[in-house]
């Protein structure tokens, strides 16, 4: 009842937006709440630290694997872009490759067939080597890469309107020629960092493809939440930050006029951010032409609520992850007001309490914001109980207002991201109601965002890097 009268004297305002007014929108004039203000390059850090994700995922792999846990498999190892195992030859990555560049451009139905194909011929040789167990987890978050010392890769920060600030880590193709840009949200308690995502995102996008790469740190990261002295989560708000530093790469950036077109991605959680990105980018127009060409979202969360009571309420994983996450807020303790009202350091929670905490956490932080403050199709949202907090971080509710093209990749076998109620659900729902701009596709296999070991490694770039052209 509450959004329902607030929505009305939204309307008698003539400031509340809904799918049908789209059209009308595209000329109104809109301003970010979390416009990018400043940017600075980094020097080298010789305190980058390994993300709390990598232990994260490395614990629950080494846990949940049924096969020898000897320490040998846990040693970092370093991908050469070679397949991993030898492929009959019609599985070959260049010949996949070939007939993908050959489809017309923006053919989703084209290019799934094209991989639906290629995974029900090669799938079970590519994976016979780790495919089916947690040794593909362990392999992916144990991937080195010192890609600090790259002299075409940087550290960045980003400071916003809000007062907020977010670390990245920006690459660039040093030729003189404009190459896509591919703006990259990571995962669960990501710094953009010494991260496992990091690392294979830029091996995949950016060492073996002529594309530009903008790695964001995502709102669960430990730095982030200092730096910041709140608690965030969730798609509905990263959306909103992934989308901002799109349009400033396309529009105010130092580096713009090097920037032929602008595609997102979003790992895991960081997924949901670019899910709703993508929404954003249907609203939200810069001289009446779209941020965005493109998304990705790879093995992401789709539904926020039911994808955190699975990783603290299922099994073995509860235990883990609120240990993990225990720790960071501990050592975020001293520097968010909410974190003190809302904990006792002394006493630890029961696991399946973290997602009512995280809630009220980050229902603290989007409560500062007013309801104008949102842009489209959120202005005039409030957002002041948990409810509200959940349902905007449903992208399902959203699903058939985007038409940019979303690739929304997942695995069957995910131990982090319950698939049932987040890829599966959005699959069902796309089932019965149609919407050619989302590709929704499922292999058996990937261990969660793991992919790039659970198949051959070129196999799983080719797809990526095909995808954006």
């Amino acid at each position: 009842m509450r959004q329902i009268i607030w929505t009305i004297l939204c309307v008698s305002l003539g400031t509340a937006h809904t799918a049908s007014a789209k059209s009308a929108m595209f000329n109104q004039k809109w301003q970010l709440p979390n416009e990018v203000i400043h940017f600075e390059t980094l020097s080298s850090d010789s305190n980058i630290t390994i993300s709390t994700s990598t232990s994260l995922l490395k614990t629950l792999a080494i846990n949940e694997s049924k096969e020898s846990r000897s320490p040998a498999s846990w040693f970092d190892w370093v991908p050469t872009g070679a397949p991993l195992q030898a492929a009959p030859a019609e599985c070959d990555a260049h010949l996949l490759e070939q007939r993908l560049l050959s489809l017309p451009k923006s053919n989703d139905n084209l290019f799934k067939y094209e991989i639906d194909n290629y995974f029900k011929l090669c799938g079970a040789a590519l994976s016979l080597r780790n495919g089916h167990n947690f040794k593909a987890l362990i392999e992916g978050v144990t991937t080195k890469y010192d890609f600090q010392d790259h002299p075409d890769i940087r550290s960045v920060r980003f400071y916003f309107k809000t007062g907020e600030t977010n670390k990245g880590v920006l690459a660039l193709k040093k030729d003189g020629r404009p190459h896509p840009l591919i703006v990259v949200k990571c995962g669960i308690f990501c710094d953009a960092e010494a991260d496992a995502t990091v690392r294979v995102v830029l091996m995949h996008l950016f060492d073996e493809s002529p594309f530009h790469v903008l790695m964001i740190g995502n709102h669960t990261g430990t730095n982030n939440i200092n730096s910041n002295g709140r608690v965030n989560i969730g798609g509905f708000y990263e959306g909103l930050e992934l989308f901002s530093i799109g349009h400033w790469a396309k529009s105010k950036s130092p580096f713009k006029d090097f920037i032929s077109e602008v595609h997102g991605v979003g790992i895991s959680l960081g997924g949901s951010a670019s899910l709703f990105a993508s929404l954003y980018n249907e609203y939200n127009l810069l001289n009446q032409e779209k941020v965005f060409n493109s998304f990705i979202a790879y093995c992401p969360v789709v539904r926020l609520k039911p994808a955190l009571d699975h990783l603290f309420g299922d099994k073995i994983r509860k235990a883990l992850a609120s240990q993990v996450i225990w720790q960071q807020m501990l050592s975020s303790y001293p520097y968010v007001r909410e974190l003190q009202n809302e904990i006792d350091p002394k006493h630890r929670p029961e696991s399946r309490r973290f997602p009512e905490i995280l809630g009220r956490l980050a229902l603290s932080f989007l409560s500062r914001f007013h309801p104008m403050d949102f842009v489209a199709p959120f202005q005039g949202l409030l957002i002041d109980e948990a409810s509200d907090l959940w349902v905007a971080n449903d992208f399902l509710k959203h699903a058939q207002e985007v038409s940019t093209p979303t690739f929304v990749w997942a695995s069957r076998n995910d131990p982090v991201v319950e698939a049932r109620e987040n890829t599966e659900s959005l699959y069902r729902y796309l089932q019965t109601s149609p919407n050619k701009a989302i590709m929704t596709y499922r292999v058996p296999y990937g261990s969660h965002c793991a992919k790039s070991v659970s198949y051959n490694w070129d196999s799983i770039s080719t797809i990526l890097r095909s995808y954006f052209f």
